[in-house]
């Protein structure tokens, strides 16, 4: 079911299945990603309790070895609608049966959006309901019109995708290989290295061809999308350790995911424990986490 929120300035749409946004418009346009199946059927999935791919499809803990689905399972579970506001909705799922058969914690997981003026603000709230520690990631996935609605008929490539630090674009963005597993490349291989040019990279057809441009370390806490004329009409911001920026490799889809990370896929070599995955987040018990972000279109 479809869920609405409005502040006179956005208007955004969010379905209890998922937690995921539906449409997210200013001034009457239109700013997330459609779903058109040709390109890429999804809108924004929220990721948890796992973000990409285990090695081998599989991860152990408490002597036991799980399979997850790739970026977790809560991207197809109904969510309860918990508080819903003229300007914020929240949704949330906790384990059950089936949750317990492939991720053995007990846990209470929300998704919230509020409107504050020209931006959302997307929070996933954690709270650890067991009696051990939690061990999850979290993260966002939502994707972007690329074109935007100013200018439709444009090309990709007219556009340009801004990574930046602190108010300033970064010089260069060093992005972690993925391998045709889907797995990261093992810390001896060097990152793929993306200049960016005038503040800016051009979103080509082949700029996806080794899967997403992946950060880490807090490298960078902004993400632009600018328009053909420099522009930026997408602004997502964060406090995350890792950002993924992705699109389908070989086409111009129109569209650009900006995907704020705690949390990613194993190395093609991890063979630890679950607690020993890179950038797992760990949760004592009768603990809350809040991660955060925000997605801004500018005046």
């Amino acid at each position: 079911m479809l869920y609405s929120i409005t502040n006179g300035t956005l208007s955004l749409k969010a379905s209890s299945r998922g937690a995921e946004m539906y449409s997210l418009m200013k001034d009457g346009k239109e700013y997330l990603w459609t779903a058109d199946p040709e390109y890429w059927p999804e809108h924004a999935p929220v990721l948890f309790p796992f973000i990409g791919r285990e090695r081998n499809g599989e991860y152990r803990t408490g002597g036991r070895t799980y399979s997850m689905p790739i970026h977790g399972f809560a991207k197809n579970m109904d969510f309860e609608p918990e508080e819903i506001s003229g300007e914020e909705l929240r949704f949330t799922i906790r384990d059950t049966e089936t949750t317990r058969e492939v991720y053995p914690f007990p846990f209470l997981f929300t998704v919230a959006y509020r409107l504050e003026g020209n931006t959302v603000k997307v929070s996933f709230i954690v709270k650890n309901t067991g009696d051990s520690e939690l061990y999850f990631m979290a993260g966002g996935h939502p994707g972007f019109l690329c074109p935007p609605p100013s200018h439709p008929g444009s090309p990709r490539s007219a556009c340009g995708i801004s990574f930046l630090r602190e108010g300033k674009p970064l010089d260069a963005v060093y992005s972690t290989p993925i391998t045709a597993e889907g797995l990261a490349a093992s810390k001896e291989k060097e990152p793929y290295v993306f200049v960016q040019k005038d503040g800016r990279i051009i979103p080509e057809a082949d700029l996806f061809a080794n899967d997403a441009l992946i950060t880490e370390n807090w490298d960078c806490d902004e993400v632009d999308l600018l328009d053909p004329d420099g522009r930026p009409y997408i602004r997502v911001s964060f406090d995350a350790p890792l950002v993924g920026v992705w699109s389908v490799a070989g086409r111009e889809a129109p569209y650009i995911c900006i995907e704020p990370w705690w949390g990613r896929c194993d190395r093609e070599d991890f063979a630890g424990e679950l607690k020993d995955r890179e950038w797992e987040q760990a949760l004592a018990p009768g603990k809350t986490a809040v991660y955060s972000f925000a997605i801004n279109i500018p005046d």
